[in-house]
């Protein structure tokens, strides 16, 4: 008996090497499309469900110039990524301000409102029929790079210069996108995604960051959109179901949250797997859900007990007002436990106040009283951010440190009032430290680590990583051939 026999399928298909050039074709459109996802959830932590309406303006303001107004496609591509980037800021403008659930319902209407204009527009968008006529440019430039192939000895295939196109566009971007991230504008969008209070705390307007990153990722959406123009020859609004903006989310989680290389690899895995049964992807969704509860109540039950560690600390420290004035006293409280946990009175406890520069600027020494409490204040001498550092006495010379900031003349934000513990726990959780504004404001933190901003225990982990994922994902493709085979399942 054969295996195509035990099976139950035929793998005839997998010799077609037109097949796989077409879902490779997919692949790296999904690809660019994910990576627009992934910027605005991985990195800034929006949730964008309208991608699929900015892949939709921006392709269809391609075929309009070139079908309707007989414009250079290379110049209608432009004002493509334009038109989709200001719909970006348009939807941003109002919607960002939402809590993130109505800022995702919002999002998920612009994408709907766009497929039923362009599918009522019938004079404009040529409606159902969809609108064509727009791919003689790319003809041309595919016979030159079919040319091109022929002299490198590969066999000409209908799509194949896409593919390559499709493929150089891919890498490009998502390099291009990675080394974006790395950027101190890419670490303002991961401080907004770990905490936007505390970036804002920082003096950074996250309101322009977060409408930035949605412009950006409309403009990759653009791009995925001209692939797929481009792929299938004809516009219509089918093509841009909002079921493509779940493909998209998808392909993240697959690569892992914050991997712009997760989502290449992802977006191959997926439509490679998709090539061998449209069941798959139905099935790998619920895989996936399964996978993220698991890693998700992983983390909750990792931060509790950090919590509760916290909490048993022998020594504990806290400004009792997170900014003061210049020239006004830091008050500080101090807790001190004893080894059986317990108050630890007439313990005695001493503060000093560290300036940036690592120097002791301030210092003062206390008694606990009966329930292991001491007040202290220390004097900064001028503007800045300060590490408060309180020592215990005897045996268990414990420390325990907390941030605080004093105003200075600057003039951004001079009167909000940044969050110490949250200063402190992006400091240490990244190794860096906080800087002051020019002109002496709040402080503006520098990260050492480009990469990931970790506040707790959550980091972008590929779905390939948890190996319970994959055992279920073997599972699933296993169980699909059964049937197959048993019932005639499709």
């Amino acid at each position: 008996m054969t295996g195509e026999a035990l099976l139950g399928v035929t793998f005839e298909f997998l010799s077609n090497g037109d097949f796989w050039i077409n879902v490779g074709v997919l692949a790296t459109t999904y690809g660019v499309f994910a990576l627009g996802i992934q910027l605005n959830i991985g990195t800034t932590g929006i949730f964008n469900f309208g991608q699929a309406g900015f892949m939709a303006v921006g392709s269809y303001t391609m075929g309009i110039l070139v079908v309707k107004s007989g414009a250079s496609f290379w110049l209608a591509v432009l004002a493509g990524l334009g038109t989709a980037a200001a719909a970006a800021i348009l939807v941003g403008l109002p919607s960002l301000r939402l809590r993130a659930d109505y800022f995702a319902i919002s999002t998920l209407a612009f994408s709907e409102i766009v497929r039923y204009i362009a599918d009522n527009w019938d004079g404009l968008t040529g409606g159902n029929l969809g609108l064509f006529g727009y791919t003689d440019t790319w003809t041309e430039a595919s016979i030159r790079i079919d040319g091109w192939l022929g002299h490198l000895g590969i066999e000409p295939h209908f799509l194949l210069p896409l593919l390559v196109v499709n493929v150089a566009l891919l890498f490009v971007l998502a390099a291009f996108v990675a080394l974006l991230v790395r950027s101190p504008w890419g670490r303002v969008l991961n401080a907004i995604r770990e905490d936007e209070d505390a970036a804002r705390a920082l003096g950074k307007n996250t309101f322009v960051y977060k409408l930035q990153s949605l412009s950006l990722a409309a403009g990759l959406a653009a791009i995925a959109g001209y692939m797929l123009a481009i792929n299938i020859s004809i516009l219509s609004p089918a093509n841009f179901d909002p079921v493509l903006t779940a493909y998209g989310y998808v392909i993240v989680i697959l690569g892992g949250l914050g991997s712009y290389f997760g989502v290449v690899v992802g977006s191959f895995f997926l439509m490679y797997a998709g090539g061998f049964s449209v069941n798959v992807l139905t099935l790998l969704a619920l895989v996936l859900a399964i996978g993220i509860v698991v890693d998700d109540a992983i983390i909750v039950l990792e931060n509790i007990w950090a919590k509760i560690e916290s909490g048993l600390a022998p020594l504990q420290v806290e400004p009792e007002a997170p900014a003061v004035e210049p020239g006004a006293p830091v008050g500080v409280s101090v807790e001190a436990r004893a080894p059986d946990w317990g108050p630890a009175a007439g313990r005695r406890v001493s503060a000093e106040l560290i300036s940036e520069d690592g120097r002791a600027v301030s210092r003062a020494e206390g008694v606990a009283d009966e329930d292991g409490n001491v007040r202290l204040a220390l004097v900064p001498p001028g503007p800045g951010a300060y590490k408060i550092v309180a020592r215990g006495d005897g045996a268990r010379a414990e420390t325990a440190t907390a941030a605080v900031a004093v105003r200075g003349a600057g003039p951004e934000d001079a009167d909000a009032a940044p969050r110490p513990e949250l200063l402190s726990a992006i400091a240490e959780a990244t190794g860096g430290r906080s800087d002051a504004l020019p002109g002496g404001g709040l402080p503006q933190l520098q990260l050492a680590d480009p990469e990931v901003v970790e506040i707790g225990r959550r980091r972008a982990v590929p779905v390939w990583d948890r190996w319970w994922t994959v055992a279920a994902l073997a599972a699933t493709l296993a169980a699909e051939w059964v049937l197959r085979r048993r019932w005639g399942y499709a």
